[in-house]
């Protein structure tokens, strides 16, 4: 008699498909993080700028995507009025902009309240400009003079281009304030995250308690003595036989799961590389442990009790 298992997997091509979603599925999981732009450090000192429009020129090195704005929180106290802040091209085209609320609504992340866009936004290499009417007399901005590579701590992906901008009025301004930094704003950039060993590990260990699992079910369901195939140990029969415990396995059989895990992996690296644009050395090491244990586990779920 089949077992409930063998009988929900009677049909191959659900069974393997089934397989297949669940594999793909595990490899093909993203991780989003998110990194400011812009980092506050500590400040030596330098007067407060009260009714400012201040921002930052920087340069884009390699491609991000910017997934929220933000405005400089002075003591991380909350905000006491409302603070526009807007991205521009290098030439005054606003490319994003959103409305920092007053308060603490805003979540705080060192040292910046931030506002997500509506659509996240990619940058290609290349100059721009992030400003902020960020500074009153209470939302106040300090200042940090040279060398003013120790007042914030820069993505890698960028560079500031000299100091800050500063000006009233008009909130693209063209002027610069020198060497020193203004703290005024700063933005999110979106990073999807490759799978890395520890995370292939736990698929590689889920596949694994899978595996033993539906061995568990095979031993409690049927009271056939296995013993390992090519041993030339009962050669009628195939199996793992350890006395009252045995492990399926029949090589011919396992070699036809193998040709269909064979797929799986090619389809799963086509996965990875779609979502994450690159295959890391985890990915390789982490492919090329599983897709024999999904082997077995379809071998297993297609394996007949009686």
């Amino acid at each position: 008699m089949k077992s409930y298992i063998q009988y929900l997997m009677s049909i191959n091509a659900l069974r393997n498909i089934l397989v297949a979603l669940l594999f793909v599925a595990g490899v093909s999981y993203k991780g989003i993080s998110q990194t400011p732009g812009f980092i506050q450090n500590t400040f030596p000192g330098g007067p407060a700028i009260p009714n400012s429009n201040l921002g930052f020129d920087f340069t884009v090195k390699n491609l991000v995507t910017i997934s929220a704005l933000g405005v400089y929180d002075y003591l991380n106290d909350g905000l006491v009025i409302d603070h526009p802040v807007t991205l521009y091209s290098s030439t005054g085209t606003v490319l994003a902009t959103v409305t920092v609320p007053m308060g603490i609504i805003a979540p705080l992340n060192n040292g910046f309240r931030y506002v997500a866009l509506t659509t996240p936004i990619t940058l290609t290499p290349g100059d721009y400009v992030i400003m902020a009417y960020s500074a009153s007399a209470i939302d106040a901005s300090p200042q940090n003079f040279p060398p003013f590579s120790s007042a914030i701590t820069i993505d890698a992906r960028l560079d500031l281009i000299n100091g800050s901008r500063q000006a009233s009025g008009n909130i693209f301004a063209p002027t610069n304030a020198g060497s020193f930094v203004l703290l005024s704003s700063s933005f999110l950039i979106t990073e999807v995250t490759v799978p890395t060993l520890s995370q292939w590990g736990i698929l590689i260990f889920g596949l694994s308690l899978l595996a033993m699992g539906l061995v568990v079910a095979y031993n409690v369901q049927t009271s056939r003595k296995l013993v390992l195939s090519g041993y030339g140990i009962k050669e009628s029969h195939t199996g793992l036989d350890l006395g009252r415990f045995n492990i399926p396995f029949d090589l011919d059989k396992f070699k036809i799961n193998l040709l269909w895990s064979l797929g799986l992996a090619l389809v799963g690296f086509v996965a990875i590389y779609s979502i994450w644009g690159k295959i890391i050395s985890d990915d390789i090491f982490g492919m090329s442990t599983s897709f024999p244990l999904v082997s077995y586990v379809m071998y297993l779920m297609k394996e007949k009790y009686e």
